[in-house]
C-alpha cells in the first residue's frame, strides 16, 4: 500500500499547473478535516466559474454520493457477513464450519492387545471347535487342523485360538498335571473384540469344560468370561 501512495504522489509532482508554469496546488486531504480548494475553470469569456461543492458537501444532502458509498459493504465486509449469517463465521470471522462433525464423535476407540490361555481337560481339534460357533458366519472363521489353528475375522480384527501345549516349558510339566490339563491353548485378540470373545469363549466351555488361565508361570489368576 505504501508503494501506491509513493507512485500517486509523483504523480502530482509531475503535473504542469498554470500558464506561468506555477504547480499546481496540492488537494488538502480528508484526514485533516478540511474541504479539498475548489477548482477553477476558465470560461471563453476569461471569466472564471467556480466548480460544485466536492462529496464531503454532497454527502451532507439524502442520497448523496458520500452517504450511498457509505451504505455499500466492501467485498471482504460481505463475505464476513455472509459466513456469519450462515453460521460459519463468529464476530471475529472464526468460528466452527457447518455441517463438521464434532471431533469426539468422529473418534475411534483404542485398541488394546489382550491374551489368556484357555486350559482344556482333554484335547481337541480345531474343528471341533469351529463347531462350537455356530452362531457366527462361518466364511468368518478359518480352520488349520493339522496345526490346531483356529481364526475368527472380526470387522476390528483378527481372534486366534492356537494350540501351545508341545511349545511350553518342563517346569511347566508338574504344574499342567495337578491342574489335570491336557491342552493349552492360547488367544489373541485386540480389546474392541473383546464381546465377540466372551461369546466364543462361554461356547467352548459349555462344549468341552476346561478353565481360563493367564500367561504367567502358574498360569495364574483364573479368570471368569466377564474379566476378558
Amino acid at each position: 500500500m505504501a508503494e501506491r501512495k509513493n507512485i500517486a504522489d509523483m504523480k502530482v509532482k509531475k503535473k504542469v499547473g498554470t500558464a506561468e508554469g506555477k504547480e499546481a496546488p496540492k488537494k488538502t486531504t480528508a484526514a485533516a478535516g478540511k474541504a479539498a480548494p475548489r477548482k477553477e475553470n476558465a470560461s471563453a469569456d476569461g471569466k472564471v466559474t467556480a466548480k460544485k461543492e466536492n462529496a464531503s458537501a454532497a454527502s451532507k444532502k439524502p442520497g448523496g454520493i458520500a452517504s450511498k458509498n457509505a451504505s455499500k459493504n466492501k467485498p471482504w465486509e460481505k463475505m464476513y457477513a455472509n459466513k456469519a449469517a450462515n453460521g460459519k463465521a463468529g464476530a471475529n470471522g472464526k468460528g466452527k464450519t457447518a455441517g463438521k462433525p464434532d471431533a469426539a464423535a468422529t473418534k475411534k476407540p483404542v485398541k488394546e492387545f489382550r491374551d489368556f490361555l484357555y486350559l482344556l481337560p482333554k484335547k481337541t481339534t480345531a474343528k471341533n471347535l469351529a463347531k462350537a460357533l455356530d452362531f457366527l458366519d462361518r466364511k468368518a472363521i478359518e480352520v488349520w487342523d493339522d496345526e490346531c489353528v483356529l481364526e475368527i475375522t472380526t470387522k476390528d480384527g483378527v481372534i486366534t485360538f492356537e494350540d501351545i501345549r508341545d511349545s511350553l516349558e518342563k517346569e511347566d510339566e508338574k504344574t499342567l498335571n495337578d491342574l489335570r490339563v491336557k491342552q493349552v491353548i492360547s488367544c489373541d485378540y485386540e480389546s474392541t473384540d473383546a464381546e465377540t470373545v466372551r461369546k466364543v469363549m462361554d461356547a467352548f466351555l459349555k462344549a468341552f469344560g476346561g478353565r481360563i488361565g493367564s500367561d504367567t508361570d502358574d498360569f495364574t489368576p483364573f479368570l471368569t468370561i466377564d474379566k476378558l
